[in-house]
């Protein structure tokens, strides 16, 4: 039980960084065609 809490909290991480820098390559305007972000 505690790989699976320390999983989600591993792909909570992971989904936070990605978000985050989603966020900062909008803001910096780094987007393909598609509005979609490079990275």
């Amino acid at each position: 039980m505690k790989n699976t809490e320390y999983l989600a909290q591993r792909i909570s991480e992971i989904n936070g960084i990605k978000l985050a820098v989603d966020t900062i390559m909008n803001v910096i305007g780094i987007t393909t065609e598609n509005g979609d972000s490079i990275c």
